[in-house]
């Protein structure tokens, strides 16, 4: 039996394009809780093209996040970690990178 702890890397999380600059994120539970109740997943998102670091999106209670206003024609990919009473867990592998669309829709 392992002490309790953070918990483990929840599952890969898959990105699609949902319209012009937002796109749904989703993603598993982790295998393993750490010994204390899953009470949230945080949520980052890296610029592929044209490049740069690993940024913090937001927290979220939910195994799914709609991320909207996106910067137009950049290929993004998305990593979470689950959290519990001992802190945050382990990150999850990378999604397959998604491309927002080339222009900023206009308003209605």
């Amino acid at each position: 039996v392992s002490p309790p702890g953070r918990p483990s890397a929840p599952g890969t999380p898959s990105a699609s394009l949902a319209a012009g600059t937002s796109i749904f994120v989703e993603w598993g539970s982790p295998a393993q809780d750490g010994g204390s109740a899953i009470v949230g997943f945080r949520l980052w998102r890296r610029a592929v093209y044209p490049g740069g670091p690993w940024e913090m999106c937001t927290d979220t209670e939910d195994e799914f996040k709609l991320m909207d206003d996106l910067p137009p024609g950049t290929l993004f990919t998305f990593g979470v970690a689950a959290i519990n009473a001992f802190g945050v867990g382990d990150f999850s592998e990378e999604s397959s990178p998604v491309y927002t669309s080339a222009t900023q829709p206009s308003p209605p």
